[in-house]
């Protein structure tokens, strides 16, 4: 089952929203191996989560860039054509980062299962998106 584009714009800003809000407060404590929220959001190892004082200014930055782009369409009533062409090239980056750091570069500092499930849901992200920007912009504004 393919999402339409406002269910994808709303499902992107409550996954990625609250990613971010966890950035934007402290990555390495929320998404650590120390995490509030328990095994389902320990995405770091130790050596993971043993940050800098550049890394936080990074991963801050990332959660208010995140933030702003996934909340187009569902806060600030945005057209969904443009922002499914944002957001393409934002999950196929990110698809590939994603997989990048845990399998090729830095595999230690991440938690498998964690980013094997969302390296999947990112596959899933990534080919409905794309579904959606091949619908072309009259299609899209028709069928939301």
């Amino acid at each position: 089952m393919f999402l339409t584009a406002s269910q994808y714009s709303r499902f992107n800003l409550a996954m990625f929203g609250f990613f971010s809000l966890g950035m934007l407060y402290d990555n390495a404590y929320v998404f650590g191996p120390s995490s509030p929220f328990g095994w389902p959001m320990i995405y770091w190892t130790e050596s993971g989560a043993d940050q800098d004082g550049a890394a936080y200014w990074w991963s801050r930055l990332n959660g208010a860039v995140m933030l702003s782009l996934f909340s187009g369409p569902p806060v600030f009533n945005a057209p969904l054509a443009p922002y499914l062409k944002q957001t393409m090239f934002a999950s196929f980056s990110v698809l590939v980062i994603m997989i990048y750091h845990t399998k090729i570069s830095n595999p230690q500092d991440c938690i498998p299962w964690i980013w094997n499930a969302q390296i999947a849901l990112q596959v899933y992200l990534v080919v409905c998106n794309a579904k959606l920007c091949m619908k072309g912009e009259r299609e899209i504004e028709k069928l939301d």
